[in-house]
């Protein structure tokens, strides 16, 4: 079927945009680099635990960002654009077929 030839044509080759990625990595560099001093200097050495806490869910942002980055694959937390395919495929011959 021609309809599962198109996933292939723009979308899937279409990065996320380059600044999206520069801005999310410059700003976690940012945060880590420079948060645990704002932090122990307002809040003491017992903010620290907290902070790291902080930083373990941000950097798995960058990895989160070049998996949707990829929304097409074959993996399990991908698009399953073949059934998305078929379910238009569907729709269309059954408008059409009942049109006639």
């Amino acid at each position: 079927m021609h309809v599962n030839n198109w996933k292939s044509a723009v979308i899937k080759s279409t990065p996320l945009a380059s600044s999206y990625r520069s801005l999310l990595r410059w700003s976690t560099v940012a945060f880590v680099l420079f948060s645990p001093w704002t932090v122990t200097l307002d809040h003491g050495i017992s903010a620290l635990p907290i902070l790291l806490l902080a930083i373990g869910f941000l950097l798995p942002m960058e990895v989160t960002a070049e998996v949707i980055e990829e929304p097409f694959g074959k993996e399990a937390d991908d698009l399953p654009l073949d059934r998305i395919c078929d379910t238009i495929a569907a729709f269309v011959e059954e408008t059409l077929g009942s049109a006639t």
